[in-house]
């Protein structure tokens, strides 16, 4: 399915863009998998990558703060869904 996707951006003379996600907290030994299987995804196909997971697990990883998780360990804190905007922005605009 991705290649169409990539295809049907070159067609449009856009790009493609990948947004990293996060595994729920409970889930956080496949958080290495999930940052491995958006980068290889966005370098096969030449793509955008907004590494929003990544960013979190260094974050977390580095401050044993879980903060960016909202209340359900899922979905992102409003702190978490600050990073999530900003880091997507950085990757799109490229600072």
């Amino acid at each position: 399915m991705v290649p169409k996707y990539n295809d049907l951006c070159k067609q449009s003379g856009s790009r493609l863009a990948y947004f990293m996600v996060w595994p729920a907290l409970a889930n956080y030994e496949n958080f290495n998998g999930v940052i491995n299987n958006y980068t290889d995804a966005a370098n096969s196909t030449n793509s955008i990558l907004c590494p929003v997971g990544k960013i979190w697990k260094e974050y977390c990883d580095k401050t044993n703060d879980y903060s960016y998780y909202g209340p359900d360990q899922f979905h992102p804190s409003l702190k978490g869904s600050e990073i999530t905007a900003e880091v997507i922005v950085k990757s799109l605009l490229n600072l």
